[in-house]
C-alpha cells in the first residue's frame, strides 16, 4: 500500500490519495494530481485549477515480508515479553500517540491494530 497527503499550497490540511505501485512517471503524477482535484472537490465542493501548485506532505506505506517466518523452534526459546507502550512522534498533525511496544515472538501473520512498533 503506498499513499500520499497532499494538498493545495498554502493550505492547513491534506488529503490522503492512493498512489498506485511502480515509478512516478509524468503520467503517474499527472494522474495522482488528477485524483487529487476530484477528491478535493468531492470533499470541498470545488477544485482550484491546474496552475495551482499541490504538494505532496507526506508518504505512507505499508511493507511486509510473508515469507518470513520465525522458525517454530527459535519462536518457543524466545520467552513472550510484556506489551509495554511508549509515547511516539508522529509529526506536528498527530503529535505524540502512545505507542504500542511489542517483543518479536509476538509478531506473527495476524493483523494488530496500530500503531505498534
Amino acid at each position: 500500500m503506498r499513499q500520499v497527503e497532499m494538498r493545495y499550497l498554502g493550505q492547513a490540511f491534506e488529503l490522503i490519495i492512493d498512489l498506485d505501485d511502480g515509478h512516478l512517471s509524468t503520467e503517474a503524477r499527472s494522474e495522482l494530481r488528477a485524483r487529487f482535484d476530484a477528491e478535493h472537490e468531492r470533499r470541498f465542493g470545488h477544485r482550484f485549477d491546474e496552475h495551482n501548485a499541490v504538494e505532496i506532505v507526506a508518504l505512507r506505506l505499508r511493507a511486509s515480508d510473508p515469507d518470513h517466518v520465525v522458525p517454530a523452534r527459535l519462536r518457543h526459546a524466545l520467552k513472550p515479553s510484556e506489551t509495554t507502550s511508549r509515547p511516539v512522534w508522529f509529526g506536528k498533525r498527530y503529535g505524540f500517540i502512545e505507542t504500542a511496544v511489542v517483543g518479536r515472538a509476538e509478531v506473527t501473520r495476524e493483523r494488530q491494530a496500530g500503531p505498534v512498533i
